[in-house]
Formats: C-alpha cells, sequence, structure tokens
C-alpha cells in the first residue's frame, strides 16, 4: 500500500506542477483527480491479472502516464515486481494500463 500512496503523491505532483496557469485555473484539479483514479484503477487491475493476496506481493516500481489525447481517457506505463512469500521468488512484469471513461480498464502485461 506505501508503494501505492507514494506513486499516486508523485503523479499527482508532476501533474500539478507540469500544467501551465491556464490549465491549473480551469482543469488541472480534474486532471489530478482523473489521474489518481487512473493509477488506482490500473493498480487495481494489475492486481487482479497477478492474482495479488496471500502469499504473493505486487510491487510498482515505475507508473508513467502517456500524455491523455482526450478527457479521462489514460494509458499508464508500468514496471514492477512479483514475489511470492514463501520461496522469495521475484518475477518482473511490465506493461500498459488503459484506462478510458466509456469501457473497462484493461492491461497489457508482460512477466518475466
Amino acid at each position: 500500500m506505501k508503494p501505492l500512496a507514494t506513486a499516486l503523491a508523485l503523479a499527482l505532483g508532476l501533474t500539478a506542477g507540469a500544467a501551465s496557469a491556464e490549465q491549473k485555473s480551469s482543469g488541472g484539479l480534474m486532471t489530478i483527480i482523473t489521474g489518481g483514479y487512473a493509477i488506482k484503477s490500473c493498480n487495481d487491475k494489475i492486481r487482479d491479472r497477478l492474482a495479488i493476496g496471500a502469499g504473493k506481493t505486487l510491487n510498482i516500481e515505475h507508473m508513467n502516464a502517456d500524455d491523455p489525447p482526450s478527457p479521462g481517457v489514460w494509458d499508464m506505463r508500468f514496471k514492477g515486481s512479483t514475489t511470492v512469500t514463501a520461496t522469495k521468488k521475484t518475477t518482473a512484469i511490465s506493461g500498459v494500463c488503459h484506462v478510458r471513461p466509456d469501457k473497462p480498464t484493461t492491461v497489457e502485461l508482460k512477466a518475466g
């Protein structure tokens, strides 16, 4: 949970800091809110796909958003790893998470 909170805080800070003065006054807050939603949605979908639960942990090390082509559309690139608690076996993962306002969140995942 701590890595998710760190990633969320970093993404929100970078999104807010990168926006121009015009964007901050008009849509900066919505960008921050939708960015936070995109991160949470991707994290949940990755956990579902990898069956993260008791005995298996997930560590997302990097999650970067491509420039959104339109409001509410996010492509989040990520890198991380999973660890089986009992054996300490670690597997590297990477991929892209697609968040759309009119479709379910999807994940393209590469393991190994």
